[in-house]
């Protein structure tokens, strides 16, 4: 029987961390690259749009590099890569203050949209507060169960609840009002 020499790409990501905490560069730049996907996603939502974006996912890519000795492996990485992304955007915003959407006028494409529901759901979710986006995008955007949003934030499960509930209430008004009143609402 010959034995292959498997492929980093064809590793599961629990031997891919350990290799990365070997100091295997190969390793890490395969769950790198495969979680980048994740951490653009988390860091835009958190964060919003903006000239902003690469500096905060180059921050949250060194976090995730940095604390991959502290993974522990207690859950899935993607759910540990999203709450590292999470935590780092959250400072990021808290920091730069750089979270609110810009006020739309008549002439922005995102208000020649506004008619189409999913946009005006994308702009109502990028105003809501970093706390509530976070959970948002982690609950409903990434799937992650609201144990796993409280694991990935570092705060109880009734805290996440609570942020859900505001965000939706938000979300409902902002949705149920007509599309040009809808870029009036803040919080």
């Amino acid at each position: 029987m010959a034995i292959r020499k498997r492929r980093a790409s064809e590793l599961d990501d629990g031997r891919l961390v350990r290799r990365c905490k070997r100091g295997d560069r190969v390793a890490l730049a395969e769950l790198l690259d495969r979680h980048r996907g994740l951490i653009c996603t988390v860091a835009r939502r958190v964060a919003g749009k903006g000239e902003h974006l690469d500096d905060l996912i180059q921050d949250a890519l060194v976090a995730v590099v940095e604390g991959m000795d502290r993974f522990r492996g207690d859950s899935k990485l993607s759910t540990w890569v999203a709450a590292v992304t999470t935590r780092t955007a959250v400072k990021w915003v808290d920091r730069n203050g750089c979270a609110r959407a810009a006020p739309l006028d008549e002439n922005t494409p995102a208000a020649e949209k506004a008619d189409d529901t999913a946009a005006r759901l994308v702009e109502a979710i990028d105003r809501l507060p970093s706390d509530q986006r976070a959970v948002v995008t982690l609950r409903h955007i990434e799937g992650l169960s609201t144990e796993d949003v409280a694991e990935a934030l570092g705060v109880p499960v009734g805290t996440v609840k609570s942020r859900l509930h505001y965000a939706r209430q938000q979300l409902k008004r902002v949705m149920l009002a007509r599309p040009e009143e809808a870029s009036n609402h803040e919080r």
